[in-house]
């Protein structure tokens, strides 16, 4: 009977020879992984090849020949069959130490000479284009880079020879073989008469501890077997006269002719190939370098870019390629790039287009960033500058600025726009905190902050300054001392009705005058050629007022007289000349004439105070020496009534005062007071007591409350600028009550050795009684002291660094406004910022070289090469995952290839 059913071991049978067809024709198929992504490969241990002749022969295996711990490396191994007979890809894959290293392996038996990248290429994407990968661009080095055999490593070093002075700066500890090593000497040859020639051709290998001929290695014939061309040579004993026979013997002549040769382009083959390619390549470089100049100019000067449309040739086309075609008028070079590539469209290349511009204005704005942070490490101690302001869509924009002391100097720099954070503390300072760990600054290293006197930002609990403190108590907080001398002029206006009321009039004035251009022209016949013309009031900027009172009393009669005219002006209508007449009675009056007066002298030195405190330059000693300069002033005017009143009299038309004509109200007085005890003030007395004495004394207190923060932070560093004149005690004493401050940044007995020394140097070099600490830190910084007080240094850093005012958050406010425009109301964060940096730093923007925007060409390249890849690899690794499952096995090897030439 004939068994349906196979048996147990016919199935088991069946199954493994199954099992067999399957793995030979998996195994004759390239695994899908040699051209794809492999991540965190173990490091091997060092792997000696010795097919030194093949295209892609290993020179250095040692862990250290490519230090990119962290960084995405997209390298391309060639490798055959034929080239490699004893090593499989997983073992070449393991010749390259990948410690979090992504490394991209392509294997193949007919595969086309990939070149060798620099470190720096491969890190950055200098390398736009396959056909400029061979043109190098800084030297290699045993240790810095995966050196292989090949056509274009062998062009690299023909052009650009080997850099001796990087192998003689290498730490020469690995070569160390039974008491001897390399030295720098070995690096020169001596000649008979004494005369020393570099060995040009010498490297070494600072992983091996072994010395090379690089002539040798990439250009010797295949029967060379020196130890200099092959394995290395560690003979340090004998160095010199082993050198010396290499040097004369015919391998290495007949090497070092071959490299000459293949240096002078115009022998070489591929000498069209080569010219054609640096000609491109400079080509673009000089298109980019015009557009990069016109980029910087317009961005530094905060306009805009785009118009309604792209077109070249067209007048709404935006300023840049305005400005492109205007340089094209006088450049034959640009004139004739815009002929050829002008209005391409999209995909093809012009250097035109906005998207470029925008990429290049964010590297640029990158750079200026990089730049401050840089500096800042460097300088280590810096402080916060913070305030905020809606732009012109009602969204809240804080400014965030950072100040430090740069090579002796403080600078103060824009670093962002942080919209929409909040105004409540807490919410400011995750703003703050986020914003510090982006840029990777420490808050250790937080010593001063500076905001307006609000309650969020001051509040001595619960504001901004107190939340920082939490987290650095050095972090001092010091009130915007502009801010708040213009608070002190706003408390002494609203203690008096009669200094309220002045500028009323003053602002009514304006504005009758400006509402109409007919009587504008009325005043402006009337007044003289050199007179200004009236200022409006500012709710914020003080010296607008004093800018106000300045034109109204220097031509104070020729307003009355055109108040006059259109009072009695008929053919005006009855509005304005009842409005004109009520004007006129009201700056008749002596009180307002004295208000006039009086104030025009207050605030022409409160403004000058505010632009001398707004100077970045300024420190809190200066601040403090001003407010006490104007307490001085003000408590000199208390008895210098009757001077202001002369000049009111003298310009007023009513020569009285309101209290003196007007009948007085008896008071009411009960039955057990008399009133013998009543003091009948005149008008006189009346005005002076209740106006002009209060007003000072309203001046006095707000200016000695508002100096007292500023004497609490001067207090510990004041002796240091009258050190001079200190005696030794003293000079200990305020170094100790200093060092406690700042326990953590200097040493007590070295800063109080320091104080003595140089008070010594300023005692026998300088005649001055008094410094300020930005002179001693001049001086420090031009003699070049700063290795011999160092203390001395870091405490005028840290002094200097702390700012007084918030005057540059103040100023990158108009820079917002010049940028984010009704017409540019949609600017996104990114590029406000880019925007706004370029143009609040453009200092900075003119010094930004054009070789720091031309690697922008090489991101855009190697973006859209990786998206090609990445598309076509998931494309077949899908079909390769079908095949699998559908057993189509012929079909695997077929696929392989054709992703393999299409990932090429």
């Amino acid at each position: 009977m004939h068994r349906k059913r196979l048996s147990g071991a016919q199935y088991k049978k069946a199954a493994r020879e199954k099992e067999e067809r399957e793995k030979k024709a998996i195994n004759q198929t390239i695994k899908l992984d040699k051209f794809l992504f492999v991540k965190n490969i173990d490091d091997a241990n060092q792997t000696n090849v010795n097919s030194r002749h093949s295209s892609s022969t290993v020179l250095d295996q040692s862990n250290d020949v490519i230090p990119t711990d962290g960084v995405e490396i997209n390298n391309v191994i060639s490798s055959s069959e034929s080239e490699f007979p004893n090593l499989t890809a997983e073992e070449i894959n393991k010749l390259i130490p990948t410690d979090n290293v992504e490394i991209s392996v392509i294997t193949s038996n007919s595969e086309p000479e990939t070149p060798n990248l620099t470190t720096k290429e491969i890190i950055h994407g200098t390398i736009s284009t396959p056909e400029s990968c061979y043109i190098l661009e800084s030297s290699f080095s045993f240790n810095k880079i995966f050196w292989t055999v090949n056509e274009h490593a062998r062009d690299y070093f023909s052009i650009n020879g080997f850099d001796v002075n990087i192998y003689k700066n290498c730490d020469f500890i690995n070569s160390k073989l039974e008491s001897r090593c390399m030295t720098k000497n070995m690096f020169e040859r001596l000649l008979p008469n004494g005369e020393k020639i570099e060995r040009f051709w010498l490297v070494y290998s600072e992983s091996t501890g072994k010395a090379f001929c690089g002539p040798c290695f990439f250009f010797s014939s295949r029967n060379d077997e020196s130890y200099l061309s092959t394995q290395g040579f560690n003979d340090w004993k004998n160095a010199q006269s082993r050198f010396k026979q290499h040097e004369c013997s015919t391998n290495h002549i007949q090497s070092l002719i071959t490299m000459k040769t293949r240096a002078n382009l115009s022998d070489r083959i591929d000498k069209k190939l080569f010219s054609q390619l640096e000609d491109e390549i400079s080509y673009w470089k000089n298109i980019l370098r015009r557009v990069v100049a016109v980029i910087k100019s317009l961005s530094s000067r905060g306009l805009p870019f785009r118009g309604q449309n792209e077109v070249i040739g067209s007048v709404h086309n935006g300023n840049f390629l305005m400005a492109i075609e205007l340089v094209a008028q006088f450049d034959p070079f640009l004139a004739q790039h815009i002929s050829r590539y002008g209005n391409p469209g999209s995909g093809h290349t012009s250097y035109l287009s906005s998207t470029i511009y925008e990429d290049i204005m964010q590297l640029m704005a990158n750079k200026i960033i990089h730049t401050i942070v840089d500096q800042i490490k460097k300088c280590k101690y810096f402080s916060l500058i913070i305030d905020s302001t809606p732009d012109i869509t009602h969204i809240d924009q804080l400014s965030f600025i950072v100040r430090y002391v740069y090579e002796g100097i403080p600078v103060e720099r824009f670093i962002q726009f942080i919209p929409s954070c909040g105004h409540k503390a807490n919410d400011m300072k995750k703003a703050v905190l986020d914003t510090l760990e982006s840029l990777d600054i420490s808050i250790n290293d937080f010593r001063g902050q500076a905001y307006d006197t609000a309650n969020n930002m001051s509040g001595r609990y619960n504001g901004l300054q107190a939340k920082i403190k939490e987290l650095n108590n050095l972090a001092v907080y010091i009130p915007c001392a502009a801010h708040s001398l213009n608070l002190v002029g706003t408390h002494a206006v609203q203690c008096s009705n009669e200094a309220a009321q002045l500028f009323l009039h003053v602002q009514h004035l304006y504005t009758f005058f400006s509402g109409s251009t007919h009587r504008w022209k009325i005043l402006m016949f009337n007044l003289k050629s050199e007179s200004k013309t009236l200022k409006r009031l500012s709710g914020t900027r003080w010296s607008s007022r004093d800018d106000a009172c300045v034109s109204l009393n220097d031509s104070w009669d020729e307003i009355l007289k055109t108040l006059s005219l259109l009072e009695n002006d008929n053919s005006e209508p009855a509005e304005t000349r009842n409005e004109a007449s009520g004007l006129r009675k009201k700056f008749e009056k002596l009180e307002t004439t004295f208000m006039a007066i009086f104030w025009g002298f207050i605030l022409n030195r409160l403004n000058a105070v505010s632009k001398k405190l707004q100077s970045v330059e300024i420190d809190i000693t200066v601040v403090l020496e001003l407010y006490d300069s104007l307490i001085n002033l003000i408590l000199s005017q208390r008895d210098n009534f009757d001077e202001f009143e002369k000049k009111a009299i003298l310009r007023a038309q009513i020569k009285e005062y309101k209290t003196t004509i007007s009948i007085k109200k008896k008071r009411t007085i009960p039955y057990d007071e008399s009133r013998q005890d009543d003091v009948q003030l005149t008008g006189r007395n009346h005005f002076r007591i209740n106006t002009y004495l209060t007003i000072i004394d309203k001046l006095n207190n707000e200016l000695q409350k508002r100096r007292e923060a500023y004497k609490y932070f001067c207090e510990p560093f004041s002796f240091i600028n009258t050190l001079k004149n200190m005696k030794q005690n003293e000079i200990s004493e305020k170094a100790k009550k200093l060092c406690k401050i700042y326990k953590t940044d200097i040493d007590y007995e070295e800063f109080e050795h320091e104080l003595l020394h140089f008070r010594s140097l300023l005692i026998s070099k300088y005649n001055e009684e008094k410094f300020t600490a930005l002179k001693l830190l001049e001086i420090i910084y031009k003699n070049d002291l700063k290795s011999v007080f160092p203390n001395i240094e870091i405490i005028l850093r840290i002094y200097i660094s702390t700012p007084a005012t918030n005057c540059t958050a103040e100023r990158s406010f108009s820079s917002l406004k010049r940028i984010k425009t009704y017409l540019r109301s949609k600017l996104g964060k990114e590029k406000l910022n880019s925007l706004a940096i370029l143009s609040i730093e453009s200092e900075m923007t003119q010094e930004i070289q054009f070789e720091d925007n031309s690697k922008f060409c090489g991101k855009k390249s190697k973006t859209q090469t990786n998206e090609i890849v990445y598309f076509f690899t998931l494309f077949f690794y899908i079909i390769f995952i079908c095949c699998i499952i559908i057993r189509k096995y012929e079909f695997l090897s077929l696929i392989s290839c054709f992703c393999f030439f299409i990932i090429l």
